[in-house]
């Protein structure tokens, strides 16, 4: 009796172990790329590349690549002081999403630029991006200072989409506020209208129409936002002034008129606030 409760606790046990390797290998793992000799990087700008076509006024991937630190351990400055995140999701060793975040620790506030999954990976779909979330939180609150507040921008739903393309835009917010939640974190959609700026004067006048959705990073989620008035005028003032503003210095002359047109897209947004 003694030998077979042996034999049934090793089964058991042998069970389990397969139960956990099985469960391991259907994660995504996240990995963070840091320089541009990660042999990840190239598989994750192929795939930023097939969903986000440059001729759609998206960034280049020489434009993402030059983000990293290059061969000879030189990283790309502007006259913000901002930390770049760029995770990969892999599972079974292949890449199958990637993010690309930008901290600001002057602001101690972070935006994700661009985020995606491989359409064709479907063991993936539902996991690869709130994986990717919670790992980037992760790092965010490890940096010094600690980032108190991430920024997604959602592409706003709007008439005449494919429907699934629609039904994605739908669910893209409340997947944020989801894992906001799981987080133990309060999440907040600003009440505006927003439109992405013009990147230069020359271009049309708005861009793609956006839901504009937050991760209080340290505000716990039975929190109150006790003025969300002025919690929108914080971070319409990092996503204007540093995250589409930071190629555009204020101390430069050239750039005043564009950081006219930042300061007059402030006013129009607040005004439809308060």
């Amino acid at each position: 009796m003694e030998v077979i409760n042996i034999l049934i606790g090793a089964l058991g046990l042998i069970a389990m172990l397969a139960l956990w390797w099985i469960d391991r290998s259907r994660r995504i793992q996240v990995k963070r790329i840091t320089t541009q000799k990660d042999p990840d990087l190239t598989k994750v700008l192929e795939l930023y590349g097939r969903l986000f076509p440059p001729d759609l006024g998206n960034y280049t991937m020489a434009d993402m690549e030059a983000l990293l630190v290059d061969e000879f351990g030189k990283e790309q400055r502007r006259h913000v002081p901002e930390t770049h995140f760029v995770l990969a999701g892999k599972l079974h060793g292949d890449v199958v999403s990637f993010l690309f975040c930008h901290y600001y620790p002057n602001r101690r506030k972070a935006i994700v630029s661009y985020m995606g999954s491989d359409k064709d990976a479907k063991e993936a779909r539902g996991r690869a991006v709130d994986s990717l979330v919670r790992r980037l939180v992760r790092h965010l609150t490890d940096q010094s200072p600690p980032c108190t507040l991430l920024l997604f921008e959602c592409d706003r739903p709007i008439p005449g989409l494919d429907p699934a393309e629609q039904r994605e835009r739908e669910a893209r917010p409340f997947l944020f506020k989801r894992t906001a939640k799981d987080l133990g974190y309060r999440s907040f959609q600003l009440p505006v209208d927003f439109h992405q700026p013009k990147l230069n004067l020359e271009t049309p006048e708005y861009g793609a129409p956006l839901v504009l959705v937050t991760i209080l990073m340290g505000t716990p989620m039975t929190a109150a936002i006790e003025d969300e008035e002025a919690l929108t005028a914080a971070t319409l003032d990092f996503l204007l002034f540093d995250a589409y503003g930071d190629y555009y210095s204020p101390d430069d002359p050239r750039h005043e008129e564009y950081q006219a047109y930042l300061r007059e897209q402030r006013a129009r947004y607040l005004a439809r606030v308060s």
